[in-house]
C-alpha cells in the first residue's frame, strides 16, 4: 500500500507519464538522426512503483530510532575556507576527501566544465576528513591558493567537523542494535552524514560527489534539464553515474533524514545506502540517466580511445605530455647514460627514468614532500652546457608548485650519489632552463638534482629532465 493517498496519486501519475515517455523513446530509437542526438541527452530509464510492506516496517522503525537518537546534536563544523551563500542556490554539490590526490583536479574539473551562468546556481562543499593537524591546514591553504576566486564569489565552502563529534557516535546503537565495530568504515559513513547534515538548508538539491572524478563539460545544464523533466514527477533519489557515490542527486529536504540513515546502517557501505533509502520513501526502481556526467579520473584517460559520442571527449587528452621545449641553438639534448632514483612515492609503472627520457614519457609522483628529491647520477662525469626540467602541465595543477635545481659533484660509487651539491636555480611555474656560463662548464658534473621545496598533497607530473652536455 502507499504510505498516502497523495503519494499513490502520485504514482499512478508517474506510471501514465511513463507510458507516454516510454512510446517517445521507442520512436527515437528507430529514427537514426535523433538516436544520434538522444546520445547526447540525457534518457529516463524506470519510475518508481508502490511501497512495499518491508519498506513500510524499514521506514516506521527508522523514525522511532532517529526520534530517540540526538544524532547531529550540538555538531559545531569549522569552516575552513569560504561563507555560505546569503540566497538559497538550486544545486550544492557535496564531497568528502580525506587526503585525496585528485581532489584539486576535481574541483578544476567542476568549474571548467561549467559555463559563467552555470556557475550561478551551485555551491561545491568540500569535508575534510584529516585527522591531522598539520595536514589539514596545509590541504585548505592549497585549496584557498589555488581556488581564491571561486571562494571569494560564494562558489566553494571547505569544511571540517572535529573529532568530538565523531566521539559522540562511537556508542551509537545502529539497526543492529550493536555498538559499531569498524572504525575505517564508520569514519567514512560518518564523514558522508557530517557532510549532508550541513549541506540541508544550503539548496534545493544536493549532488553527492567523490573527490576523483571528472565531469562532462554543461553536467550543470543536464542535471537542470532531467529536474525539469521530473518535476511534477514523485522521486527520491536520481542517478547520474554509474560510479558508487558520484551522481546520486536528491532534494535538500531529504538530506537531514538521509544524513541520519547512513548512521542507521552503520555497518553498510556508504553506496549500498542510497537504494535501501530511496526505496523505503516510495521509489522502488532505480531513476538513472545516461550518458554518465561523471567518470572516475583514472589512468585511462591517457589512450586515446575515446569516441566522438563520449561527453568527456574533449577532456580527454589534456594530461598527455605535448609541450615542446625551444632548442634554439642548442639542437636536441643528449641526456648522457645515468642512473635515476627518487625517494618520492611513485604511481605505477609511472618510474623517475621516463622523466630522463628523450620519449614523450613522464614520471608522477604522490604527495611529494619538502626535501625529496630526484637524482640523476651520471654514469662519467661530463660538462654540461644546458639544463632545463619540466614538470606540470600547470593548467591542469600537477605542476612542481616549489622546487630547485642542484649540480653534484664527485660521485660515490657505493651510494651512486654525489658528495656534494651547489645550486643551479629554483623552477618558476614548475619550469626550469639554465643556459651554463662559461665558468660554470669549468668542472664536471656528475650528478644533477631536483629538490622539493614544498610540500603538495596532490600528484605531480615530472615531464623532462633534459641535459646538454659539451
Amino acid at each position: 500500500m502507499c504510505l498516502s493517498t497523495q503519494l499513490c496519486i502520485l504514482v499512478l501519475t508517474g506510471s501514465v507519464l511513463l507510458s507516454i515517455f516510454s512510446s517517445l523513446e521507442a520512436t527515437i530509437i528507430t529514427d537514426e538522426d535523433q538516436a544520434l542526438e538522444a546520445k547526447k541527452n540525457l534518457t529516463w530509464l524506470i519510475a518508481q512503483e508502490q511501497v512495499t510492506s518491508g519498506e513500510e516496517s524499514l521506514l516506521r522503525n527508522f523514525k522511532e530510532w532517529q526520534n530517540n537518537s540526538d544524532l547531529f546534536y550540538n555538531v559545531s563544523y569549522q569552516h575552513l575556507a569560504g561563507t555560505p551563500s546569503q540566497q538559497k542556490k538550486l544545486l550544492t554539490l557535496g564531497l568528502c576527501s580525506k587526503q585525496g590526490i585528485y581532489l584539486m583536479h576535481t574541483l578544476q574539473s567542476v568549474f571548467k566544465s561549467s559555463s559563467k551562468s552555470e556557475l550561478m546556481y551551485f555551491t561545491v562543499v568540500v569535508h575534510l576528513s584529516d585527522s591531522d593537524p598539520k595536514s589539514l591546514r596545509q590541504r585548505s591553504f592549497n585549496i584557498s591558493r589555488i581556488f581564491a576566486p571561486q571562494i571569494l564569489r560564494g562558489q566553494l565552502l571547505v569544511i571540517h567537523t572535529p573529532l568530538a563529534a565523531y566521539s559522540s557516535l562511537e556508542n551509537l546503537k545502529t539497526n543492529g542494535s550493536e555498538p559499531f565495530l569498524n572504525p575505517i568504515l564508520f569514519k567514512q559513513i560518518a564523514d558522508y552524514a557530517f557532510l549532508m547534515n550541513f549541506a540541508a538548508n544550503l539548496s534545493d538539491y544536493f549532488l553527492m560527489i567523490e573527490d576523483n572524478v571528472r565531469c562532462a563539460p554543461n553536467f550543470i545544464a543536464d542535471i537542470q534539464r532531467a529536474l525539469a523533466i521530473w518535476k511534477e514527477r514523485p522521486w527520491v533519489i536520481m542517478e547520474f553515474s554509474q560510479l558508487d557515490l558520484t551522481g546520486k542527486l536528491c532534494h535538500s529536504r531529504d538530506l537531514p533524514r538521509l544524513a541520519s540513515f547512513f548512521l542507521y546502517y552503520l555497518n553498510s557501505p556508504p553506496e549500498k545506502l542510497f537504494s535501501t533509502f530511496y526505496k523505503m520513501l516510495g521509489q522502488e526502481k532505480p531513476i538513472q540517466f545516461s550518458p554518465s556526467l561523471f567518470r572516475s579520473m583514472d589512468f585511462s584517460i591517457h589512450e586515446d580511445n575515446f569516441s566522438s559520442d563520449n561527453p568527456f571527449h574533449d577532456q580527454v587528452s589534456s594530461l598527455k605530455p605535448k609541450d615542446k621545449f625551444q632548442e634554439n641553438n642548442f639542437g636536441k639534448p643528449n641526456n648522457p647514460p645515468a642512473f635515476i632514483y627518487t625517494d618520492m612515492q611513485i604511481f605505477k609503472d609511472y618510474l623517475p627514468e621516463k622523466a630522463y627520457s628523450l620519449e614523450e614519457d613522464f614520471f608522477w609522483a604522490l604527495e611529494p614532500m619538502a626535501g625529496n628529491h630526484l637524482t640523476v647520477a651520471l654514469e662519467e662525469p661530463a660538462k654540461i652546457r644546458r639544463v632545463q626540467v619540466l614538470t606540470g602541465p600547470e593548467e591542469e595543477l600537477v605542476f612542481l608548485l616549489g622546487g630547485k635545481v642542484e649540480l653534484g659533484y664527485n660521485r660515490s660509487e657505493n651510494t651512486k650519489d654525489c658528495m656534494y651539491y651547489v645550486p643551479l636555480g629554483a623552477l618558476q611555474n614548475g619550469k626550469f632552463d639554465h643556459k651554463m656560463l662559461y665558468k660554470e662548464m669549468e668542472n664536471r658534473v656528475s650528478c644533477l638534482r631536483l629538490v622539493v621545496t614544498t610540500t603538495q598533497d596532490e600528484w605531480i607530473m615530472i615531464k623532462h629532465i633534459n641535459i646538454w652536455t659539451a
